[in-house]
């Protein structure tokens, strides 16, 4: 999404917030370095952290994701979000991000 990002992650619930952190700080310096800008500011404070304990809810969660460009009308079809995992798991192709599908 050009305004915000949408993660399933596997991981241990105390690491979480460092993970974060670490990664809001390298993407705000990678942007500020790629784009000439400031560092800082890219990211705002706090993130939604919803814990997946079921199969069922991990698909809605996953549908959501998929579907949010197109209900943002950025694309027709959620396979079309270049940045999507979709791609990955509605047709034979890979997006650029790796997804990990071991899960299934």
């Amino acid at each position: 999404m050009p305004d915000h990002i949408h993660l399933l992650l596997f991981i241990d619930g105390d690491k979480l917030s460092n993970l974060i952190r670490d990664f809001k700080k390298y993407t705000s310096q990678k942007t500020a370095v790629d784009l000439g800008l400031d560092s800082g500011g890219l990211w705002s404070k706090g993130y939604d952290r919803q814990e997946i304990y079921s199969t069922e809810i991990f698909n809605q969660k996953l549908e959501y994701i998929h579907y949010n460009p197109v209900k943002k009308k950025l694309v027709t079809k959620s396979e079309n979000w270049r940045w999507s995992s979709a791609i990955d798991y509605m047709t034979e192709n890979n997006g650029p991000i790796p997804v990990w599908m071991a899960w299934i």
